[in-house]
């Protein structure tokens, strides 16, 4: 007589496939090791967190665009 054999989800043999958050939790678990691109993405999702966090925090502006002054009224243009 045969035990029924269970389907368990194998893990992925590329790490490339994981999502960021799956990568990370097997790196932790010492499931996986690490290759230096796969640390290179964590670090750059990492930074691209940052500094959207950053740009959210200091207003949302746009880098590189600048305010226009108010015009004074009664006062002539350049020539």
């Amino acid at each position: 007589m045969a035990l029924p054999v269970k389907a368990v989800a194998a893990p992925a043999n590329d790490p490339g496939e994981l999502s960021l958050a799956d990568l990370a939790r097997r790196i932790l678990a010492r499931e996986i090791r690490p290759r230096v691109a796969d640390i290179r993405r964590l670090a750059e999702a990492v930074l691209a967190a940052e500094e959207k966090r950053a740009r959210k925090k200091a207003g949302a502006r746009k880098p590189g665009k600048k305010r226009k002054l108010a015009k004074i009224p009664g006062q002539k243009g350049k020539k």
